[in-house]
């Protein structure tokens, strides 16, 4: 059986107040070293480029100017992020990752 390793790190004042105020806003108020795991998988899940790939979409939408490719960029997007995120669930399944999970797959299949 592997054991989990232990890693320390000192970190700034506003560091700290950044993992606080993410604890506050989940619903089981994790430990600190809880939340920042969750922070870690979600910044590993939403990349730069997909998130950027999203919000094109959304801009073009607003406008009136979605076409064919905007929505096929931003849908195989959606697929990176949720296989992600299905992978950092499978590795570690106290990250409470399974809401995330199910948002994407839920807006996959809602266009």
């Amino acid at each position: 059986m592997d054991k989990d390793a232990r890693f320390g790190m000192r970190v700034s004042p506003e560091f700290m107040e950044l993992v606080d105020g993410f604890r506050r806003e989940q619903a089981d108020l994790p430990p600190r070293a809880e939340a920042i795991r969750r922070m870690v998988a979600a910044g590993n899940a939403f990349r730069p480029s997909d998130i950027m790939a999203l919000v094109a979409h959304a801009c073009a939408a607003d406008n009136g100017t979605l076409d064919k490719e905007l929505t096929a960029e931003a849908m195989a997007a959606v697929e990176r992020i949720t296989k992600r995120l299905k992978q950092t669930a499978k590795m570690d399944r106290t990250l409470g990752m399974e809401d995330l999970i199910n948002t994407a797959t839920k807006e996959k299949g809602d266009r």
